[in-house]
């Protein structure tokens, strides 16, 4: 009993566990299911279905997932229990039906692109999970569409694109049968689509050419290089001949399309018309090579001559035919000579050009090199030829231009020695005139001082003093035209320099009008003089060679001139004050007879002369006008004329960066001069401006070197022929500056070997040192004490 029992319980203990294991893998499964149904990605909802008088006519919220929620934005829990049309209002139309037919068929049904709301579109799955319950599985498939739309957008773009190309675009498969082609390949190619689709990219039906018109074989085609190499094949050019005349050039562009099932993309553009056209330049270009006068010779990257034009065979006296069977290198040892400059040889020139060939680069070859050649009939000819290298499809050309330089060689050799011969007599003229000047004046300069020395008898035969008038007037124009020729002799020879100074081109101007006044009155000719107030007190400039270019032209107005007036007008312009340069002006205007037009840049010509007759009588060398413009040009100038026959004449003296000086400070010095034979010494007084201490050492060491040589030495010039008196001194000189100046005067005496003028500048200097401000004065009485 007691074992039935146990067994009894035993059962009922196993019983028990079985339930409850059966419990616990039930909630284990429900829980399982609530989690995949809370989390999954897709919208689920669980309806049921509501049937009124036997007829399904809704449905019944049972449940639904938290993506539904989000995908809606509907609370979940409050619409357990909502019939569908209630919280579909204006969906349930459109999605009842699929719910209908699922219950009706007991099938599956499916509702896609579906916009759920504003910007969501979803696929709905509906199915039956278990009796009485139907389910909804929601898709969103928003995103899916949207990169859909843009697909079908570009590829409708693209299709478009394709189809509206200029250039023609073919596309094949990976066997290179075409697939596709755009309507731009119709009229490039000559055939239709239908005839095109049926071809192979290297079929026997393409009758394709190179440039050259030779036929092309497929393997060159670059479509089926480039499916070959697998690589991007551009730029190959070649002719589609349509009809036997008709021939279509392209350029050809293919790669290979890495995609299943395809092969190549070709593009290909139309160049007929540039290809006609270089055919056309390529003609113009070999008609001007042909007929041209310079031989022009092209080389192949073989080294073979491929061109010889007509100026080869002039030139070289070698037929073309002869020319193009020949190496470059055989045909140039053969004519070169052995002692041209270029120093070839056939292995060197051999090994140079190969070089150039190979490489394109030889500097040896890019310059123009000149050589002596021995043509065929044995002639020498100078060529100058200029060789170089030329790119191509196949390799370095190298072209070679030629020209016989022969005759110009000649003409430059002539012209050389001709120059030298200039030269040489030109050299001698001025050697002969400098010469003859300096024979004639010794004895003119001793006829003019025996003529002054007469004259100063009291003579009363009128024709005696008429005699010494003509020869002290003869002398007088003598002793100038042997100083123009001079003058002229010495710049044609290089030897003429200018000395600037300190000029005060006011004192010059009244200089020149009082020298000329009393001839201008004589002739009853006004002379009037203007100087701008503008005009600077003092510049630097050479005051003989300007002094003597305003005689030269005033003299000129004044004997060119027989009534009216001669104007002398001066002005500056174009100041800079920061340099203290200004460029001055000096016209000189007449109311002459004026000067024709033709003889305008005549009359600088030396020697040149052209007057009417009635003024044949007007003295003249015809030299004044040429040494005045190249006196001006040295002074950094020019001289510009305007005229008009009858209407007077202006000569511009333009001098260019002028130096202006600062203040001025003046001297006066009294010369003793030559004796007269009954009143005794006479002396004269020179008023004469400086301007810095360096000015006034210039003045004095000028003043000493001008009778330095004489029968006076300069140390009894300055004790006994000049006496120093200064005035109007506008300035007090710095103790530094009267120290360097006594420095440099000391020199100076020392240096021309006046002890006095020595000891002078000695205790200036050392006077100098000993107070701030020495006063000019003070220096000038020292001075003076020391000269008595």
């Amino acid at each position: 009993m007691d074992q039935k029992r146990n067994k009894k319980q035993g059962k009922e203990i196993n019983l028990k566990e079985s339930v409850k294991g059966g419990a616990n893998l039930l909630r284990d499964s429900e829980r399982r299911y609530r989690l995949l149904f809370k989390n999954m990605i897709n919208g689920l909802l669980v309806l049921k279905p509501i049937f009124k008088e036997g007829k399904l006519v809704d449905f019944q919220f049972f449940r639904a997932n938290a993506t539904f929620e989000k995908m809606t934005g509907l609370n979940a829990t409050k619409i357990i229990g909502c019939p569908f049309k209630e919280v579909f209002p204006g969906k349930a139309s459109d999605i009842l039906p699929m719910l209908f037919e699922t219950v009706k068929q007991n099938e599956n049904q499916r509702l896609e692109n579906f916009p759920l709301k504003a910007g969501t579109i979803v696929n709905f799955y509906s199915f039956i999970p278990e009796e009485d319950y139907v389910a909804i599985i929601i898709e969103d498939v928003t995103a899916q569409k949207k990169a859909e739309l843009e697909r079908t957008k570009s590829e409708q773009m693209l299709k478009t694109i394709f189809s509206l190309l200029p250039v023609g675009v073919t596309v094949t498969d990976e066997s290179g049968d075409i697939i596709d082609c755009n309507k731009a390949s119709e009229s490039l190619l000559g055939l239709k689509k239908e005839e095109h689709l049926i071809r192979n990219f290297a079929g026997k039906e393409w009758k394709i050419v190179r440039t050259d018109l030779t036929p092309m074989p497929p393997e060159e085609f670059a479509s089926v290089r480039a499916l070959k190499e697998n690589r991007i094949v551009e730029n190959v050019e070649m002719g589609i001949v349509k009809e036997e005349d008709q021939v279509t050039w392209i350029n050809v562009n293919a790669a290979p399309i890495p995609l299943p099932d395809l092969g190549v993309a070709i593009v290909y553009s139309d160049i007929t018309e540039r290809v006609q056209a270089q055919e056309e330049s390529e003609e113009k270009f070999k008609n001007v090579v042909q007929n041209s006068t310079d031989a022009i010779i092209i080389v192949n990257p073989e080294g073979s001559i491929i061109e010889w034009n007509k100026g080869c065979e002039l030139i070289f006296g070698i037929d073309k035919k002869t020319a193009l069977s020949q190496k470059i290198w055989t045909f140039l040892s053969n004519v070169v000579a052995p002692e041209s400059p270029l120093g070839i040889n056939n292995l060197f020139l051999k090994e140079n050009i190969q070089h150039t060939l190979r490489t394109g680069d030889s500097p040896w070859f890019q310059s123009i090199n000149e050589a002596e050649f021995i043509v065929s009939d044995g002639k020498r000819k100078t060529i100058q030829s200029s060789i170089f290298p030329v790119k191509s499809a196949h390799g370095y050309l190298l072209g070679i231009v030629s020209r016989d330089v022969s005759e110009s060689k000649e003409t430059e050799r002539m012209l050389k020695l001709a120059k030298e011969k200039a030269e040489e007599a030109s050299q001698a003229k001025s050697r002969f005139l400098a010469n003859i000047s300096h024979e004639i004046r010794t004895p003119l300069n001793a006829i003019m001082g025996f003529t002054e020395i007469l004259k100063e008898f009291q003579v009363d035969n009128g024709r005696f003093k008429d005699h010494l008038s003509g020869i002290e007037k003869s002398s007088k124009a003598l002793m100038s035209l042997i100083n123009d020729i001079l003058d002229l002799s010495r710049m044609e020879a290089g030897k003429m320099e200018v000395s600037p100074e300190a000029l005060n081109i006011r004192n010059l101007i009244d200089d020149v009008q009082q020298i000329f006044s009393l001839k201008a009155e004589n002739k009853g000719i006004d002379l009037q003089t203007h100087v701008d107030p503008c005009v600077p007190a003092v510049i630097r400039m050479d005051e003989v060679r300007l002094r003597q270019v305003l005689f030269n032209l005033v003299g000129n107005a004044v004997k060119f001139t027989e009534k009216g007036s001669v104007s002398i007008n001066v002005r500056t312009d174009n100041y800079e004050a920061a340099r203290h340069l200004t460029d001055l002006t000096i016209m000189v205007s007449d109311t002459g007879i004026g000067i024709e037009e033709e003889d305008m840049d005549l009359i600088f010509d030396p020697f040149y002369q052209k007057a009417p007759l009635r003024i044949a009588k007007q003295e003249g060398t015809g030299l004044g006008l040429a040494i005045s413009r190249r006196f001006v040009q040295m002074m950094n100038g020019e001289i510009k004329v305007d005229s008009r026959p009858g209407a007077g004449t202006r000569f511009s003296v333009i001098l260019h960066n002028v130096s202006v000086l600062k203040a001025r400070k003046h001297i006066t010095l009294v010369d003793e001069g030559s004796a007269d034979l009954k009143k005794g010494p006479k002396k004269t007084q020179r008023s004469i401006d400086y301007f810095e201490s360096q000015d006034f050492l210039d003045l004095i060491r000028k003043e000493i070197g001008k009778h330095s040589g004489s029968e006076n030495n300069a140390q009894k010039f300055l004790d006994d022929k000049i006496w120093w008196e200064f005035d109007k001194i506008a300035d007090i000189l710095g103790f530094e500056e009267v120290r360097d100046f006594a420095q440099n005067l000391l020199e100076l005496a020392q240096k021309e070997n006046l002890p006095n003028l020595a000891s002078f500048a000695s205790k200036l200097r050392d006077e100098a040192r000993a107070f701030n401000v020495i006063g000019i004065n003070q220096l000038l009485a020292s001075f003076e004490k020391l000269r008595k």
